[in-house]
């Protein structure tokens, strides 16, 4: 990914996703600096959107969906947010486990190995959000 770029990687994935019928209009926001990123940082970020765009087809039922890469306190910040239909993430990396949100829990796993954030906010009925906090 790291020739292609974090932001072109993205734009690809979004691309793709359009094409599927039924698949939700996704906006996307980027700051083109965010891609002299650190390679594992993007590869991360690239990740968090990627599994983020694979469970709003899934499960989310959603009809519009936004990604936004952009410059960070520290590095950059990736974000995925849908209005679907929402759910009650765990409070916990264990209980995400538990609870069978791999993904999810391998995300949260891989930004704190490269001292990041991820969080997870969503309600029954109220869409997701997806965040992760990045070193530049």
């Amino acid at each position: 990914m790291q020739a292609l770029g974090l932001t072109n990687a993205v734009k690809s994935r979004v691309e793709t996703l359009t094409r599927i019928p039924g698949a939700p209009d996704v906006t996307t926001t980027f700051d083109g600096a965010c891609d002299d990123t650190a390679e594992a940082s993007a590869d991360v970020a690239y990740a968090v959107i990627n599994e983020s765009l694979n469970n709003v087809l899934k499960h989310a039922k959603a009809g519009r969906v936004w990604i936004e890469i952009r410059p960070g306190p520290n590095g950059i910040v990736a974000s995925v947010r849908d209005d679907g239909v929402g759910f009650r993430p765990p409070a916990s990396s264990s209980e995400l486990v538990r609870e069978r949100h791999y993904g999810i829990a391998g995300l949260w796993e891989r930004c704190q190995e490269l001292g990041g954030s991820f969080v997870v906010t969503s309600q029954p009925g109220n869409g997701c959000s997806v965040m992760a906090e990045l070193p530049g």
